[in-house]
């Protein structure tokens, strides 16, 4: 449903963030080709579709639309559960999905690990003659890339936080002795404005 979607968006939101960069890079090196890349949190739902005119028709027909839901129980073995489920990247083509709809598809995937846990997976998937084993690398490194966006966007985080939240006062210096922070407590003292 609608609100489930919203639901969900809303739980990971920082995936989006982090990964819709790097799926809108994908997209440019693949349009024309009828493949869609997809965002599928660690239910299978997708959180995010991206392709052109032609394979976003192509996803509607198979579902392949934010908010579907493509778990296993539901609707059998594909590309995007097996990733989640094996922690590991596949590959999958047409007949080798366990789900009716699937056997024209194909599809390559890997799973998104943040914080030790399953979050999603990436998903590049189009109709079987388009999507090529060579496929499973650029995804693979696509999700490297992700996971070290959201580390580091969890570190500068919690940089932040202790940085305004420690009680002493705090100047950083670049190595030519220019101020490239102040924080709140230094400012105070100094009775300077950080932002100047």
């Amino acid at each position: 449903s609608q609100y489930e979607l919203m639901q969900a968006i809303e739980k990971y939101q920082y995936l989006i963030d982090g990964c819709l960069p790097v799926m809108e890079n994908i997209f440019h090196y693949i349009t024309g080709s009828g493949q869609i890349i997809g965002l599928l949190d660690s239910n299978a739902m997708f959180l995010k579709v991206i392709g052109d005119y032609q394979s976003m028709e192509w996803a509607k027909g198979a579902n392949c639309v934010e908010g579907s839901i493509w778990a296993e129980n539901l609707v059998g073995t594909n590309g995007a559960n097996l990733s989640i489920e094996s922690v590991d990247p596949i590959s999958i083509f047409g007949p080798q999905h366990y789900c009716l709809f699937s056997t024209v598809a194909s599809a390559v995937s890997a799973p998104i690990i943040y914080e030790n846990r399953k979050v999603g997976v990436l998903l590049i998937t189009g109709p079987y003659e388009r999507v090529k084993y060579q496929t499973l690398g650029m995804v693979v490194s696509a999700v490297n890339h992700i996971t070290s966006k959201l580390a580091l966007a969890r570190a500068l985080n919690y940089n932040s936080i202790f940085l305004h939240n420690v009680s002493e006062g705090i100047i950083i210096l670049d190595n030519l002795g220019h101020i490239t922070f102040i924080n709140d407590k230094c400012a105070n003292l100094f009775n300077v404005n950080k932002f100047a």
